[in-house]
């Protein structure tokens, strides 16, 4: 008996409702994601198909710089999820529904702000001629920026909705919505197959409207249900709060605009050295491979707010199994990693025939830098939850630096190409593999001083 009050004990403990919860969410966003894995790896095809290798690889440079428009929320999104878990942890439903209609009203006023930017900008450059485009592709570039601009800025706003989601832990919601909206992608562009062709325009019109437009629902969805409490109502702004959001955001935000740039400028830097055709042949294996960043994404996100409640509580014998329990997945999946890069040509024969030529030098330095990212984030994630993001903080902004001037002279100067520019993205990560996994140990081990406790 003792032993079963014993076992009982421990499964209903804090730190296993922790877990647990974790592990649901886990398992519900690996069905989600997975599935939209699938659906996006056929889009692939589908789009290469009804667009040429230059025009497709245009959409995807523009998409690539659009996607820094989440850069100006400046860090408000993620501040609001740590902010509103904490204030569900104490069961203040007021102050998490000031803090949700500050964020909105905030975010909403940047929105505005953007858009305005983005018309005189585009008065006065010529962004096609900039990113290297053909002349026909920089004519129906000119045409979409400014809509593609517009719906990727409703996203900003609409996507907020994925803050409450996270801090809820309800992550495996984000993996539903991210589904609908590749299927709805999906079912785009068969219908433009069927009736037109080769349209840059209207790809990145529908495109660019459906990765707005499913948010937006969502939001309406949960905000007339679940989260029925925390409507965004403008008598509950209060920007006296803002400042709690920015304090924690601010970092965040500095943060995750490193990120961007560092992660979407790959698609900008290749098209202006190399041409928007090599920006296709880095895309291909970069969402194959990428497949493993997605896995990786999806098993520690809900270990995010997870380290907020467990750091809060000083629950270290959780953030230390659980560090553990995340090492040994990050080699489970560098292993499969390394199984994806060697099988690597049959699965582009089968899956995008002979369409786009992919060197295997390629896929194996795409294979080096995922596996390295996946590594950052096991112990970046944890550190997110519990606050700590300075070391990330200026590692990411020496990549993010480092990796145009450095690429540009692997690339260009010493002619090494496509695999100088992956070369560079995996050199400037370095230090980020080296000094992240060194901070959270110091933390955990309460040997922490300096900036490493920031």
């Amino acid at each position: 008996m003792k032993t079963i009050s014993l076992l009982k004990s421990r499964l209903t403990s804090k730190q296993d409702e922790l877990t647990l919860r974790a592990h649901k969410n886990v398992l519900f966003s690996l069905i989600f994601k997975g599935v939209g894995i699938l659906v996006g790896l056929v889009l692939v095809p589908l789009t290469l198909d009804y667009l040429t290798p230059v025009k497709y690889g245009v959409w995807l440079t523009l998409s690539s710089l659009l996607h820094w428009i989440t850069f100006f929320d400046m860090g408000l999104s993620n501040g609001l999820r740590n902010k509103f878990a904490e204030a569900l942890a104490k069961k203040d439903m007021k102050l998490a529904q000031v803090y949700t209609s500050t964020t909105y009203a905030a975010v909403s006023a940047v929105g505005v702000v953007i858009i305005l930017i983005g018309f005189i900008l585009y008065s006065l450059f010529d962004l096609g001629q900039a990113l290297n485009f053909t002349d026909i592709a920089a004519q129906e570039t000119e045409d979409l920026i400014l809509v593609v601009l517009i719906f990727f800025t409703i996203r900003l706003i609409a996507g907020l909705i994925f803050a409450l989601l996270a801090a809820d832990q309800k992550v495996s919601m984000i993996g539903l919505v991210d589904l609908l909206t590749n299927v709805v992608s999906l079912v785009c562009i068969f219908l433009l197959k069927q009736f037109t062709y080769d349209s840059l325009f209207l790809v990145g019109f529908l495109f660019s409207f459906v990765i707005a437009f499913v948010p937006l629902v969502a939001s309406f969805w949960f905000f007339s249900s679940t989260y029925s409490k925390f409507v965004p109502n403008l008598k509950y702004v209060n920007f006296k709060h803002a400042k709690d959001l920015l304090k924690l955001g601010g970092n965040f935000f500095f943060l995750q605009g490193a990120v961007i740039i560092l992660f979407f400028s790959n698609n900008i830097i290749i098209s202006a050295i190399l041409g928007p055709e090599q920006v296709t042949i880095f895309n291909i294996p970069y969402k194959y491979i990428g497949i493993i960043t997605m896995l990786s994404v999806i098993i520690l996100n809900p270990f995010w707010t997870a380290a907020t409640e467990a750091f809060q509580k000083d629950n270290f014998n959780w953030l230390r199994k659980t560090s553990r329990n995340l090492v040994i997945i990050w080699f489970l999946l560098s292993l499969i990693t390394l199984t994806m890069v060697i099988v690597s040509p049959i699965v582009y024969h089968f899956w995008i025939g002979n369409e786009v030529h992919i060197p295997f030098t390629i896929t194996t330095l795409v294979g080096v830098y995922v596996a390295l990212l996946a590594w950052i984030n096991t112990f970046g994630y944890l550190l997110n939850g519990i606050g700590k993001i300075k070391i990330q903080l200026y590692a990411y902004l020496f990549a993010a630096i480092g990796l145009f001037p450095l690429a540009y002279l692997l690339a260009q100067k010493l002619n090494f190409g496509l695999e100088g520019i992956l070369v560079a993205n995996i050199l400037c990560i370095l230090p980020a593999g080296i000094l992240v996994p060194l901070q959270f140990w110091l933390i955990l081990n309460k040997r922490a001083t300096g900036l490493f406790t920031k």
